[in-house]
């Protein structure tokens, strides 16, 4: 489980970056928005990942990592059917934030 939670946090950052002339030609925006909303992710990581590690002492690892993995699928989902680069946004900064949440309890869930 839990390497398969690593390759989806992995996709998560690298998807976008690898796919960005595909999106720029499907949402008909620049590659700036597409960069734009990497970006958002990576911060919101970064912005949550103390409060993850928080949410999981208090709430438990494995209870808190079970929630997130649904959450971050459903992200996904969302960033996978954008019909525009404001949904992109959202959803990779939304996939960021849950990620927060997943990468601390990685090494007490088993």
């Amino acid at each position: 489980m839990v390497v398969l939670t690593q390759i989806q946090a992995s996709f998560t950052v690298n998807a976008l970056t690898v796919s960005m002339q595909g999106i720029t030609t499907d949402l008909d925006t620049p590659a700036t928005s597409v960069g734009t909303a990497i970006t958002a992710g990576t911060f919101a990581m970064a912005a949550f990942i103390l409060l993850g590690a928080k949410i999981g002492a208090k709430f438990g690892s494995r209870r808190v990592f079970q929630i997130a993995v649904v959450i971050h699928g459903l992200a996904m989902a969302g960033l996978a059917l954008s019909i525009s680069p404001t949904m992109l946004f959202i959803a990779q900064a939304a996939s960021g934030a849950v990620i927060a949440l997943i990468a601390p309890a990685l090494g007490r869930v088993s």
